[in-house]
């Protein structure tokens, strides 16, 4: 009875759709997400994949966990096997249909004023992380993946603000030294362009003035 009355209440205290200001496509490096403690699977992508496309607002509180149309694999059959290699699961024991499925509970329901159903929102965060295609931005200005080089975090931000995707949030692995790039963030108007800068107080999460780019 207890936990019938708690479901109950969960379902009324969950927003159905929450306005967003904007959306943020986040890209992350295996190498650096997969440092421990984290349990990755073997053959990490040697390339930046989606961690996920959040519908997003200026101030807290962020939108997630709406309530929505759950997602089912033939849903984005059209598209699986994109989603298969753009956006794969890094987490072993965990498929990449339940990495989608988490993404699409904690942020798709939250997006459907901007996108109608799933397939939609997985279609626009496979689109726009091939327009913006940041390994080959960052690798025509000299920054690549290298287990000796380091880079100054204003070149990176440079580097792709320059080729038109607008000021970044960059994440980082603070415990490494210097810290290790783990995420580049990009933001984009809910009409699908990139805005010339991320609306954040803070573009760089635990990243120092310098960091690394990992090979491995």
């Amino acid at each position: 009875m207890a936990r019938l009355v708690f479901l109950i209440c969960l379902f009324f205290f969950l927003p159905t759709v929450m306005s967003c200001d904007f959306l943020v496509l986040a890209l992350q490096w295996p190498i650096t997400y997969c440092r421990p403690p984290s349990n990755c699977r073997t053959g990490l992508p040697q390339s930046l994949t989606i961690r996920g496309l959040w519908p997003s607002t200026k101030f807290p509180p962020y939108p997630a966990h709406c309530v929505g149309k759950d997602l089912s694999l033939n849903m984005v059959t059209s598209i699986e096997d994109r989603l298969h290699n753009e956006w794969p699961s890094l987490n072993s024991g965990q498929s990449d249909f339940s990495f989608w499925e988490m993404e699409w509970n904690k942020h798709g329901k939250c997006s459907t004023d901007v996108f109608p159903d799933p397939l939609t929102y997985f279609s626009f965060a496979l689109t726009k992380s091939r327009a913006a295609d940041i390994m080959r931005v960052l690798d025509l200005n000299a920054i690549k993946p290298s287990q000796r080089e380091i880079f100054s975090a204003v070149r990176i931000v440079s580097a792709i603000v320059n080729a038109g995707f607008g000021v970044p949030q960059l994440e980082c692995n603070y415990l490494a030294y210097p810290s290790e790039l783990r995420e580049i963030r990009l933001c984009l108007h809910t009409n699908g362009t990139f805005m010339q800068r991320c609306p954040y107080n803070n573009l760089k999460i635990g990243c120092g003035l310098t960091l690394s780019w990992p090979l491995q």
